[in-house]
């Protein structure tokens, strides 16, 4: 996953990640107490169940919003598009482009695409992995049309289940794209509203790019014009005029035509917000196989964290802090 996927994933589940940090919390207080802990290596076992069980915690109740997901796509029903009402709607048809994009690696027409870019790294060991230094998608508007009529789809900060359509290996770099083309089936699940205020909509994803600029290391070399290591006021104002202007240039390329009276996107109060070239049995079978293993994973960690924990500050076999403690039940030797 890609630091900008999992930024968005934390935001999405910021009381996961609270509970998480707490349960961690939770567990270190339990170190700190227990008489043997000291600042020795029993310490950092407890900070290494900590790191676990938050993390596990977090597993299970991102994969709970999975399930919740997974729910909606089971339980809505599809709307033909000339009949959508405004809020949550589900629809499904072929894609067609209201400004036709071309895929910045494969060089594919598209209506949309995400990419990334990896490069191989080895730790100590030889053992390989591969290193993000490069993603993104696009964020043009483009329609879903079925047999009644048609609907603009803003994909800003949609969760996408796309088929994969580009991959390659180049020396030590991996190449990696997902691509809707015209005329591709579309499943969307989002919410539905009128397109009238083309500022609001120009705010939210210049702050969408804004905080994705920040999240791209190389991108923020190419803003520190100075190369003294620190963004100033001035590269950052300078920054944030380019984006804007990029913005604008692209409104140019693709106004809102007459028709464009409503678009599903993704809002504040409703996050779920699902893109997808696969069927919405396939759609939700994925979203199913996600939850469950997290639920599953999640659970499994939170159990063996708890029990470890109680284990060891002797709450189970009579040990306190791992020290066996021996009941006389005779009478004392003199």
């Amino acid at each position: 996953m890609d630091k900008v996927k999992a930024v968005r994933l934390f935001k999405e589940n910021k009381m996961a990640a609270y509970a998480a940090v707490a349960f961690a919390l939770l567990i270190l207080a339990c170190g700190a107490v227990n008489p043997v802990c000291g600042c020795g290596p029993e310490l950092i076992n407890f900070a290494k169940l900590a790191l676990g069980g938050g993390v596990g915690l977090y597993l299970f109740f991102v994969g709970f919003n999975r399930l919740r997901e997974k729910w909606l796509v089971d339980n809505t029903p599809t709307s033909k598009i000339r009949s959508v009402a405004m809020g949550l709607a589900e629809v499904a048809g072929i894609a067609v482009e209201k400004t036709l994009l071309i895929s910045p690696l494969s060089q594919a027409s598209c209506v949309y695409y995400e990419f990334r870019i990896q490069k191989e790294t080895r730790d100590s060991k030889g053992n390989r992995s591969w290193q993000t230094v490069n993603s993104g998608c696009s964020t043009n508007y483009f329609y879903v049309k079925d047999t009644t009529g048609q609907i603009l789809i803003d994909p800003l900060g949609a969760e996408t289940i796309l088929t994969q359509d580009y991959n390659e290996v180049k020396g030590e770099y991996k190449y990696t794209e997902w691509y809707i083309a015209p005329g591709d089936y579309v499943y969307t699940l989002g919410t539905a509203r009128e397109f009238k205020n083309c500022v609001d909509d120009r705010n939210v994803k210049l702050l969408e790019r804004l905080r994705a600029l920040k999240e791209d290391k190389e991108a923020m070399k190419a803003v520190d014009t100075n190369q003294d290591g620190v963004i100033s006021p001035d590269e950052w104002d300078a920054a944030r005029k380019k984006v804007e202007q990029q913005l604008l240039e692209e409104e140019l390329k693709n106004p809102p035509s007459e028709e464009d009276t409503l678009v599903i996107a993704k809002r504040e109060a409703e996050t779920t917000f699902l893109l997808s070239d696969k069927d919405e049995k396939e759609v939700s079978s994925n979203l199913g196989l996600k939850s469950f293993a997290m639920v599953f994973v999640g659970m499994i960690v939170v159990i063996g964290v708890t029990w470890a924990v109680i284990n060891r500050l002797g709450l189970i076999s009579g040990d306190i802090g791992g020290t066996q403690q021996t009941l006389h039940t005779g009478p004392r030797q003199r």
